[in-house]
C-alpha cells in the first residue's frame, strides 16, 4: 500500500515585537535556508542562520523552507505578527530515502525500487519522445503518488505539461521540483521561459 508523506507545517505564535530576530537551527547542520514568497524561492543561507524580520519582505507572515540535499525539506510558517523577538527554530530533516514501505529492508530490495524507478523514468522520457505526453503525464504522475518528494518526476511532469501548452500545469510542477531541489538552474531556466510567455499561449 502506497504511502503518502506529508510536510509537516509548523507555526510558532509568541507576542507582537518590533525588534524581531530569530536563528534557524537544523539537524544535521548547513542546511539552505530560502524564503518562499508565491511561488519564487529565496535564498537566504545556511544553518546555523541568524535572521532579522526587518529584512524580510512578508506582507503577513514568512514561509521558511529548509533543505539539504539527501534529506526531506522542512516547511516553517510564521505570522509576521507573531514572528519572535529572539528566538530559535530547531528542525531535525528526516533522511531521503527513495523506499516509501517498512524501514529495514534488504539491500537487494532497495537496489531493486531504485531499478524500478530507473526503468518508470526512462519510460516517461520514452513516451515524451514518441510525442505521447498524455501518457508520460499518466506514468509521471504514477511515479510522484509513489514518491511524492522525486524531484525529477515533478520536472518529467513539468516536462509533458510544457509541450502540450498546458502552462500553468507545467509552472506548478516546475515549483514542486523546486522545492526539493532548489539549486536546479535547468528547473528554473524553464521557469523563467515559461513565465515570459503570453497567456494565450495556455490551454
Amino acid at each position: 500500500m502506497r504511502r503518502l508523506h506529508l510536510i509537516i507545517l509548523s507555526l510558532f505564535v509568541v507576542s507582537c515585537s518590533s525588534s524581531m530576530k530569530v536563528d534557524i537551527v537544523s539537524d544535521p547542520p548547513q542546511a539552505t535556508v530560502y524564503l518562499k514568497s508565491k511561488k519564487k524561492m529565496k535564498k537566504l543561507g545556511q544553518t546555523p542562520l541568524n535572521l532579522d524580520s526587518n529584512k524580510l519582505r512578508g506582507d503577513k507572515g514568512f514561509h521558511f523552507v529548509i533543505a539539504k540535499e539527501g534529506y526531506r525539506p522542512e516547511n516553517v510558517l510564521i505570522e509576521k505578527r507573531s514572528f519572535p523577538a529572539q528566538g530559535e527554530i530547531f528542525t531535525k530533516l528526516e533522511p531521503f530515502s527513495v523506499s516509501t514501505g517498512n524501514s529495514g529492508g534488504s539491500r537487494g530490495n532497495f537496489t531493486g525500487k531504485v531499478q524500478k524507478i530507473s526503468r518508470t523514468v526512462a519510460s516517461i522520457q520514452s513516451q515524451i519522445l514518441q510525442k505521447n505526453f498524455q501518457q508520460a503525464e499518466v506514468i509521471a504522475r504514477d511515479l510522484i503518488n509513489e514518491y511524492p518528494y522525486f524531484a525529477v518526476a515533478w520536472n518529467l511532469l513539468g516536462n509533458a505539461y510544457y509541450l502540450q501548452r498546458k502552462h500553468k500545469e507545467a509552472l506548478q510542477a516546475y515549483y514542486k521540483a523546486l522545492e526539493f531541489e532548489p539549486e536546479n538552474k535547468e528547473t528554473k531556466q524553464l521557469i523563467d521561459r515559461i513565465e515570459r510567455v503570453p497567456e494565450r499561449g495556455d490551454r
